[in-house]
């Protein structure tokens, strides 16, 4: 055996097993329920969930401030839950200061019809994502990977049956964003289930001990906050500048790429990257080397994804309009420009974590300023200098494959790095 395959033990597969497996039965309903969902929704409602959704990430990232991340590599039981409690008490902040703004709004008629009920959804929904993913990062310390798998299939069966089922009663306007409530909140129902009697200290909320971890953590808020936001906002700005530019068909075109592909394939990354993450935290804490482990994944991914990509592209078109319906074909051609940058994105957001672990969140805040500046340039060509949607989806791509791979070995360089040391 091999030292790349001693590091990746039982538990390491065990654990990646139970959340990619939950990643995977919740995208696998979500792909088998989209042919209704294309059927019931237009182009144009889709484009406005899309928008919605891209605010609420934008939010429930702020919501936490990072600090989930130090639940991960507390070393004392205690001072996690400490950190739990942090996050919450930001969450509840943050959603309170939202709501108030969204009811401004709202009540001083400065949004349009279609928008007044979704602001109003827009506060709870960043409340309970939030709430949902640090609660996730407390069970995997806890080797509870099975509560986060249940929480992701939950919310994800949810979401897509409720979806169907408002589309059929007649919801077509509201439909998709209540759903987005829905499943979120009955997935965060089933990771609280016996919260306080398996939970151990979390939920206490003692002021002192939250003053002091937030003092001794604080390098996540001021720096891996603003490296996180200059991501979410990268990934969302497509669909920011995409609904200034054209009109919300061609926005729900995009919005059916990326929720048939990117998105599935963001969630398995973010689910191996929180098993990763445990795992080269645990490395760290010892005093041992993780090169070997994250060389052996990126050399894994690279075998699985090549062949994969090759089949998808030739048959994409045909997929679409027997799966999606004839008027979702457009789609497919956004779809194929997007396959390289899908792969290259789920690498680097598998190992994003790496300069956490290893100290370096400023440079890393660099790397992520520096893209989302890339990104910024390459839509504003294509959408307000060209103004072609096809030609916008290209350059993106193509920006965002070179701009990942970059990524991934600067993060495998600080593994290298570390291993010499």
């Amino acid at each position: 055996m091999t030292k790349a395959n001693q590091y990746i033990d039982s538990k390491l597969i065990i654990n990646s097993v139970k959340l990619l497996t939950a990643s995977g039965v919740g995208q696998i309903v979500a792909v088998v329920v989209y042919p209704f969902v294309t059927r019931l929704y237009s182009p144009d409602e889709l484009g406005t969930l899309s928008l919605f959704l891209a605010i609420v990430g934008v939010g429930a990232i702020v919501a936490s401030a990072q600090y989930e991340n130090a639940v991960v590599i507390e070393k004392k039981s205690s001072d996690a839950a400490t950190a739990v409690d942090l996050c919450l008490a930001l969450n509840v902040l943050c959603c309170a200061v939202v709501a108030i703004v969204c009811a401004f709004l709202t009540f001083a008629g400065l949004l349009p019809e279609q928008w007044r009920l979704t602001a109003n959804l827009i506060a709870p929904l960043i409340f309970l994502s939030s709430l949902g993913y640090v609660l996730s990062f407390w069970w995997n310390r806890n080797d509870r990977y099975g509560k986060s798998a249940a929480y992701s299939v939950v919310h994800s069966v949810t979401n897509n049956v409720s979806k169907v089922a408002l589309g059929f009663a007649g919801w077509h306007k509201w439909g998709l964003v209540i759903s987005a409530f829905i499943g979120q909140a009955v997935g965060v129902l089933t990771i609280l289930f016996r919260i306080r009697t398996n939970g151990g200290e979390i939920l206490r909320f003692r002021f002192g001990d939250i003053v002091a971890a937030a003092r001794r953590h604080k390098a996540f808020a001021l720096y891996s906050l603003p490296h996180k936001l200059i991501n979410v906002l990268t990934v969302n700005m497509p669909i920011f500048v995409m609904s200034a530019a054209f009109d919300m068909v061609q926005v729900g075109f995009f919005a059916l790429a990326l929720n048939v592909a990117m998105r599935p394939m963001w969630a398995f990354a973010r689910a191996l990257n929180q098993v990763l993450f445990q795992r080269v935290g645990e490395n760290e804490s010892r005093d041992e080397s993780s090169a070997l482990l994250l060389n052996s994944i990126c050399r894994r991914m690279v075998l699985v994804f090549v062949p994969l990509v090759v089949v998808l592209w030739m048959l994409l078109p045909w997929l679409t309009e027997v799966f999606f319906g004839t008027e979702w074909v457009a789609a497919s051609g956004l779809l194929r420009m997007m396959l390289p940058w899908m792969v290259c994105s789920f690498m680097a957001l598998s190992l994003n974590f790496v300069p956490s672990v290893y100290g370096r969140q400023k440079a890393a805040f660099v790397v992520e300023c520096v893209g989302f500046a890339v990104n910024v340039a390459a839509l504003s060509v294509g959408a307000f200098v060209i103004r072609n949607v096809v030609v916008c989806v290209s350059i993106l791509s193509m920006v965002n494959c070179l701009y990942s791979v970059g990524q991934i070995c600067w993060y495998l360089m600080l593994a290298a790095k570390r291993n010499t040391q």
